[in-house]
């Protein structure tokens, strides 16, 4: 046990070493951030025994720590990351790996009969949950700062205009909305500067008290015929019907469907921006990054700020690389006759746009992803409101994988 504590002490020492090298001093170094990181790792696995009162087994401790990174150098010749990337993941699941072990053997070794094996089982599958979780943070941070190319990103900055604009339909899905936000979120996207045919469709569902409604269909009516509006009481399916309903009462022409929330401002060249990547048939989705407006003066707002910021400067560029972003919901656009080949929006789930993407991208299309921004929306405003948000996420998704399990591991 006192060897493992040890090279645990030693590889976390590495990872930690590493982890603030690829933050701070890694990334300013032109040359040498291989051998730079390595070195950190060098120095970590080494101060482990010396740490822990053993000074002899320095040399011993820093050979074997760095035997992983060490391999993941020589052998990742090949790879997309850089070497200092791969030897920071290398310490990363290095550590979780040798973490895990020493867990479980204080745990064999400290349980008292059945009630303390359970229970130290059960603690040690939370740990594992954990740390994978970690990692896949890990693994997103690295696929994105330590990349020696972006291909698909680059591949959206360099997608010319196309000769043929696809007509699209801007939906406008709300419910109990403020009538006075509906109404500034429908006269900004009247601003679309887009060379193709395209409308506007806002989607009332289920808004209960009609001095709400009301206003929003008189001032569809005064813009004119490229909007409409509709009302749909007592529907089904919430989000996810009232869109599937709204769609089937699209004209002929539309080709493409763009879902913009009811908070949204939109920039007039947000539809001339992605529309251009509809032109490829194998592009079933265009995701563009979601924004957010009045959050500076406020703690709280700007914290929430942050963490939607790393999900779409970090999670989503990384799944852009592998084929594997989502349909955020809001700010995005997808090909009419590629959602009719799924079935529409499911109905049973509560995060119907992600559960979408996943059936879109399983039947072969591609979503693509651009980290622009092209508009402006508002975050939960209150605690209450955030949690009701998260408890929909987590729900929604746990719905998704109840459905979907045996297909994402490839049993189905």
């Amino acid at each position: 046990m006192s060897v493992i504590r040890e090279l645990l002490l030693g590889s976390a020492l590495a990872a930690l070493a590493t982890t603030v090298g690829a933050a701070t001093l890694i990334p300013r170094t032109s040359r040498g951030r291989g051998p730079i990181s390595l070195f950190l790792v060098v120095a970590g696995g080494s101060a482990g025994p010396l740490l822990s009162g053993d000074p002899s087994g320095w040399l011993a401790g820093a050979l074997v720590i760095a035997a992983l990174p060490t391999l993941a150098i020589l052998a990742g010749r090949q790879s997309a990351w850089h070497p200092w990337a791969r030897v920071t993941g290398a310490a990363l699941v290095q550590t979780a790996a040798l973490y895990l072990g020493y867990a479980t053997l204080l745990t064999i070794a400290t349980a008292r009969g059945a009630p303390g094996a359970i229970l130290g089982t059960l603690l040690l599958v939370v740990q594992l949950a954990s740390l994978g979780l970690t990692l896949s943070f890990a693994y997103e941070i690295l696929d994105v700062l330590g990349r020696r190319s972006h291909p698909a990103r680059d591949a959206v900055a360099a997608t010319q205009e196309p000769d043929h604009w696809p007509a699209i339909c801007i939906q406008v899905p709300a419910y109990n909305e403020p009538p006075e936000m509906l109404a500034i979120t429908i006269e900004q996207l009247m601003l679309q500067d887009y060379p193709g045919r395209w409308a506007v469709q806002v989607v009332d569902n289920n808004t209960p008290d009609e001095a709400t409604w009301r206003p929003i269909e008189t001032l569809c009516r005064r813009l004119g015929g490229r909007v409409q509006f509709m009302h749909l009481a007592d529907w089904p399916g919430f989000k996810a019907g009232a869109l599937n309903e709204a769609t089937r009462r699209l004209p002929d022409w539309v080709e493409v469907i763009s879902v913009v929330d009811a908070d949204y401002l939109v920039d007039p060249g947000f539809l001339r921006a992605t529309a251009r990547h509809f032109a490829d048939p194998s592009v079933a989705f265009v995701q563009t990054a979601q924004h957010y407006r009045e959050w500076e003066a406020d703690g709280y707002l700007a914290g929430l700020f942050y963490s939607y910021k790393y999900f779409f400067d970090i999670s989503m560029v990384s799944r852009h690389e592998h084929n594997a972003i989502i349909f955020g919901g809001t700010m995005g656009l997808i090909r009419r006759s590629a959602l009719e080949q799924i079935g529409g929006w499911g109905e049973w789930c509560i995060t119907e746009d992600a559960e979408a993407s996943l059936r879109l991208l399983g039947g072969g299309y591609r979503g693509v992803y651009d980290q622009g921004s092209y508009g402006a929306g508002l975050m939960p405003l209150s605690f209450e409101g955030l949690k009701q948000q998260r408890f929909r996420w987590a729900f929604g998704g746990v719905q998704v994988l109840r459905k979907h399990m045996l297909g994402l591991l490839g049993l189905a």
